[in-house]
């Protein structure tokens, strides 16, 4: 079977891309009335930056895009995600330093993005490198962690 090993790059994102008119398009018309918003512990930047985990959300919440901006009313800064279904999320940070997440669509990207966390903790936090890509003779795309054969695997494309 080919395996491959996703490279380390200065922004590793393999499903994530920062492009502005792809994340414009799956937002759609985004509207309060629409969103459940609540407090979270965890920063964007956990889903956000180039880190270990930032691989692992994207494994496990099948990619999203990304856009950061500060609103032009001097609110706080807003991290936006969304999904290609539909999905979306907004979060910010408080004066406080509390953070915050609005999330709409088909799914709770959030809490889908925080459910990965606490897997990649139960998992002992494993590095990218960890990780390894196989195509079996059916087609069907897998990612596993640590071996070919583990029990440890995850789909892509479905």
């Amino acid at each position: 079977m080919p395996v491959h090993r996703p490279e380390r790059r200065e922004h590793p994102h393999v499903f994530l891309l920062q492009d502005h008119f792809s994340l414009g398009r799956r937002l759609g018309k985004v509207t309060p009335k629409h969103a459940e918003a609540r407090a979270t512990e965890l920063p964007a930047s956990i889903a956000t930056e180039a880190t270990e985990f930032e691989f692992f959300a994207a494994l496990r919440t099948g990619g999203y895009d990304h856009l950061e901006f500060t609103p032009s009313d001097g609110g706080a800064t807003e991290h936006w995600l969304a999904c290609g279904d539909g999905s979306w999320v907004c979060h910010t940070t408080g004066a406080d330093g509390s953070y915050s997440a609005r999330q709409g669509g088909p799914s709770r990207l959030w809490s889908r993005i925080e459910s990965a966390y606490d897997e990649w903790h139960r998992l002992g936090k494993p590095s990218r490198e960890r990780f390894g890509f196989r195509v079996d003779r059916d087609g069907n795309h897998t990612v596993w962690l640590d071996s070919p054969d583990s029990t440890r695997t995850w789909p892509l494309g479905g």
